[in-house]
Parts: structure tokens; sequence; C-alpha cells
């Protein structure tokens, strides 16, 4: 993207590239030259977009009409509360997933309700936190988080770290989940 940029820069009408750039690459006309970086841009910009047709085919709502929903248990804090609809990519990196909605209770509230639609049949999981400090980030000591959270586990036994077999679910029907918030 930014080599695209960087190219596009060297495109704009008004720009003096370097004394000799231009021969070093190729010698043509001025509006060839500005067609063939033109088409690098595109190329280096579309490119990296359509090189991978499985990302595309995992974007939620790509092709599906199927819906995750669910209630989850706060306590009393009043924090921002992030919930994350991840796959199996986006388990090992903390902060990233297919959707995200950031819920804010209203006074008195101690739960909070989460919807993700329009997805297709997949396994997917749930990664939700309570962002205590305000940073959209779960914060984590020694001994494990230090902000409530909580995992759409489908285990009895929880395994730290947490494996995407113990936490995901098959999605072909609608599904509906309780989670509470770990403390």
């Amino acid at each position: 993207l930014l080599a695209g940029l960087i190219i596009m820069i060297f495109d704009c009408p008004g720009y003096k590239s370097p004394a000799g750039w231009k021969s070093r690459l190729v010698t043509v006309s001025a509006g060839r030259y500005r067609t063939v970086l033109s088409l690098l841009a595109i190329l280096l910009i579309v490119q990296p977009i359509a090189a991978d047709p499985e990302q595309a085919s995992q974007k939620p709502g790509s092709a599906g009409d199927l819906e995750i929903a669910g209630t989850i248990v706060i306590g009393t804090r009043r924090a921002p509360v992030l919930v994350y609809l991840i796959q199996a990519q986006h388990l090992s990196t903390p902060g990233t997933g297919l959707c995200l909605q950031k819920i804010l209770p209203e006074s008195g509230q101690n739960l909070v309700y989460f919807h993700f639609s329009g997805l297709a049949s997949d396994r997917y999981a749930i990664r939700v936190f309570q962002d205590t400090n305000g940073n959209e980030v779960l914060d984590s000591g020694l001994f494990g988080p230090l902000e409530p959270w909580a995992l759409s586990w489908q285990t009895k036994t929880r395994r730290m770290p947490p494996r995407f077999e113990d936490i995901s679910f098959r999605l072909d029907t609608d599904v509906n989940l309780q989670l509470s918030l770990v403390e």
C-alpha cells in the first residue's frame, strides 16, 4: 500500500522527480510514464485484496443469513464491553476478529446484549472483555487477564491458553449464547 501511495505521489501533476529518475527506469513520453505509474499503483493496491479469496469468503455477511446473539452478565462495573466474533486465525492475536461490537452498559444494567447477523455457516467463537480502563486492550498480568472477560467455552475443561476447539461452535442454525464475565 505504501509503495502504491508513493507511486501515486510521483504521478501527481506538478511533482518534480529527482534528476535522472525517469531515465533510469525507462525512457518514455510523459503521458505513457504517468499511465505506467498509475497502472502500477492500481496493481499494488488491488492485488493484495484480490490475492486471498479465502479471506473474502470469511467476512460476515458474504454468503449467509445466520445469526449469533446472546447476553453477557457484567456485574456492577459501568465500563464498555467489547464483544469480538472470531475464527481460528484470530485467537492468538488479541484485539482482532471478524466483527467487534462495543457496548456501553446503562446505569443499573447487569446484562448486555450482542447480535451478529448475515453470517455464513462456519466455525466461530466469541471473545468478550470489559474495558475498565478505556484503552480497548484486554490488560493482563502474571496470572491472567486483569479485566473481566469471557469466552464462548464449549468444553468443561478450560485450558489456558484456550484452544479454538475449546471455545468454538459450528454455526449451521441461529445460535443464542449466555456468557458471564470472569472477574
